[in-house]
């Protein structure tokens, strides 16, 4: 999940989210992945603190793999690229295309009315409240691959970091292997001497909690 300054087209909530200032827009790209796809869109849609929108975008999958993103997502939602379009180019695209969600948008955002349509009351405290009552928000890409099916807090619990350190802007959650849930695939990357990927993981090594 990385910072952008594009976020996505309108899909708001009424209520407000768990950590509502951080605008979240899920960028989902798919290639001949109509295997693993039912079970990464289920996660996407059945987060616990769900995204305020999502595009994906499919790069001439020979397979499903776009009918399936276009059911569960909608046409308006899907993106279809060229077969040779890489991972990057594609969630540019996405990223460009979708617009920014503002205030507007999702008026959980802005400072609630005086008026009180159930109790037919006018609240007067409202009126103390700032014009954003929880901060500027702060707009996100969660980037996701066709494989790559998200456990039901996994955006919570980014969001969890980014809410308390404002100087992450770029978070990324524990990655598992798909045919073998417990080999650590990824827990963060950096950069060898060699200017090589290194995750600093033992080969098949297994999650016992050891990096949470």
């Amino acid at each position: 999940m990385s910072v952008h300054s594009h976020s996505a087209a309108p899909n708001a909530a009424a209520a407000a989210p768990e950590f509502p200032r951080h605008v979240v827009t899920a960028v989902l790209v798919s290639h001949d992945g109509a295997r693993w796809l039912p079970d990464v869109l289920a996660g996407l849609l059945g987060q616990e603190r769900p995204v305020q929108n999502v595009i994906a975008a499919d790069t001439g999958s020979a397979d499903d793999s776009a009918r399936l993103v276009t059911e569960a997502l909608g046409d308006e939602r899907v993106l279809h690229l060229a077969r040779r379009t890489s991972f990057g180019t594609a969630v540019d695209e996405a990223a460009r295309t979708a617009g920014i969600l503002t205030p507007d948008d999702l008026p959980y955002l802005k400072r609630p009315s005086g008026w009180d349509p159930q109790t037919r009351t006018w609240v007067d405290e409202n009126y103390d409240l700032p014009e954003l009552p929880h901060g500027e928000p702060v707009q996100w890409l969660w980037l996701l691959h066709d494989d790559c099916a998200p456990e039901p807090d996994a955006l919570a619990a980014m969001l969890r970091v980014v809410d308390t350190d404002q100087h992450a802007t770029i978070v990324g959650p524990k990655l598992r292997g798909w045919y073998d849930r417990k080999q650590l695939l990824e827990v963060g990357v950096s950069i060898a001497n060699s200017g090589r990927r290194w995750t600093g993981l033992d080969r098949r090594e297994q999650d016992q909690g050891q990096h949470d």
